[in-house]
């Protein structure tokens, strides 16, 4: 990981615990109703993950065709001299 995409995470953590904080503070939430929402919410995910992965397993058969012509390939291609297309 770049040290800006590591920064970029720290930030978003950052501003993501200022904004619960501020919930907190101003009673729009506790933090035992935050805790419950983000466990249903990983068990959620990993349930959703599961059934995923279960599809992509089961997914065996992809038929993938490529018909790819030269002339497809070629077409507005420039062969001149350089600096002049």
């Amino acid at each position: 990981m770049s040290n800006k995409e590591h920064e970029r995470k720290v930030n978003e953590a950052l501003i993501n615990q200022s904004v619960i904080d501020l919930l907190i503070e101003k009673k729009i939430f506790t933090t035992e109703e935050l805790s419950d929402t983000v466990a249903k919410n990983i068990k959620l995910f990993q349930k959703l993950a599961k059934e995923y992965s279960k599809i992509l397993i089961e997914q065996t058969d992809i038929d993938l065709e490529i018909n790819i012509e030269n002339d497809d390939v070629l077409d507005g291609l420039y062969y001149g001299p350089v600096g002049e297309a």
